[in-house]
């Protein structure tokens, strides 16, 4: 069996930015649900490592609500959709259409949570 590693596209063609930049970035500002904004941070940005010990010992950890992404104006809408969140990078988004794929297969520790999804203004 082979395995590959994915990695963000830098084609301007496909991704509609040059710049090695991600797709789309959160917008904290944008956020309603500060409480949910800074348990995001804390936990999930600055805090990831306890958060993956908490998994390994089997405890049920509540996502987070990732409530504003916005999409680069000039970024084309991609069923792997790169992002940043916070200080980190290298992050996707994926499509209906790749969640379906993915569901057809027997993958462990797979998620799938809406996120708030804004384009040139439109959700």
């Amino acid at each position: 069996m082979k395995y590959y590693n994915i990695r963000q596209p830098s084609d301007k063609k496909v991704v509609g930015v040059n710049d090695g930049g991600e797709q789309a970035e959160i917008i904290e500002s944008s956020w309603k649900n500060k409480k949910e904004l800074k348990r995001y941070n804390e936990q999930y940005i600055l805090g990831i490592s306890a958060i993956e010990k908490r998994i390994e010992r089997g405890e049920h950890v509540q996502p987070p609500v990732i409530e504003y992404i916005k999409v680069r104006p000039k970024a084309i809408l991609t069923d792997f959709l790169s992002f940043s969140e916070g200080y980190a990078g290298g992050r996707f988004l994926i499509s209906d259409k790749v969640k379906k794929i993915l569901k057809m297969h027997n993958l462990n520790c797979r998620f799938y949570d809406d996120v708030g999804l804004y384009h040139l203004d439109q959700k």
